[in-house]
């Protein structure tokens, strides 16, 4: 049985990012989660609740809040139970990009 979200990378980016930081410039962990997107696009596999908040988090801290602010939006999209943390994520990108 085929597992049921593509993690690529995840697991080791996080861990490289909380017990190791600094060890992986914000750039370098972008990438590795872009990649990761791209191969589960290509093999139409699902990408797990939280993903992509943790890559808006990434762009964010990037200063590329559309970005954010649209992956945030797929987000509640694709995992309706997370609108609320959702809607108070990127009402905190307006405030922090005005």
């Amino acid at each position: 049985m085929p597992p049921m979200y593509a993690w690529g990378g995840y697991s080791s980016v996080i861990h490289k990012t909380l017990w190791q930081p600094g060890s992986m410039p914000l750039e370098e962990q972008i990438a590795a989660f872009d990649r990761d997107r791209v191969t589960a696009r290509n093999f139409d596999l699902k990408l797990p609740p939280g993903w992509r908040m943790h890559l808006a988090m990434l762009y964010e801290m990037n200063g590329q809040t559309d970005l954010a602010r649209e992956l945030l939006l797929e987000e509640k999209t694709v995992f309706p139970d997370s609108a609320r943390l959702v809607d108070r994520l990127v009402d905190g990108l307006s405030h922090r990009s005005k």
